[in-house]
């Protein structure tokens, strides 16, 4: 009720779901949907859209990885993993990138904002180590002649 009541007052344009564990719907994956979206993702971008996500602390992960991958293919200038990455955490510095992840946990009595944001940006940054890691391979094996 609380989506259709911010669609109705245009406080936010669209929603695209996916769903990977709920009964009764097609298993897809976001990060599998947004590789197939990337274009309009850029777009959307561009025209200074927020992104959203709301799921599980590692889906959130993929979902900046992939948000990264499609900066690095679309973006003019952007074309290295770590400039990717830079965009992607300067969307969230900006409030354009915004998380409501499950599945941290800590044994602190701080911030649990503070803590869940570095954890997730640390989070982030491990992905995007992973994709660079996985994009050099890829990329190292192509080139390979035996």
């Amino acid at each position: 009720a609380e989506i259709v009541q911010s669609i109705s007052r245009k406080v936010l344009s669209s929603v695209h779901n996916a769903f990977s564990r709920k009964e009764g719907c097609k298993k897809e994956y976001v990060q599998e949907r947004m590789r197939v979206k990337g274009a309009q993702i850029w777009d959307w971008l561009q025209q200074g859209a927020t992104v959203l996500v709301c799921g599980s602390v590692s889906m959130a992960q993929e979902v900046e990885v992939t948000l990264a991958a499609i900066v690095q293919k679309y973006h003019p200038f952007r074309k290295t993993v770590f400039q990717a990455a830079e965009y992607v955490n300067t969307m969230r510095a900006r409030g354009r990138l915004r998380e409501d992840a499950f599945g941290v946990t800590s044994h602190f009595n701080t911030n649990m904002d503070n803590v869940k944001s570095q954890t997730i940006a640390f989070q982030c940054w491990l992905g995007l180590l992973k994709y660079a890691v996985a994009h050099l391979d890829k990329s190292q094996k192509v080139g390979k002649t035996n």
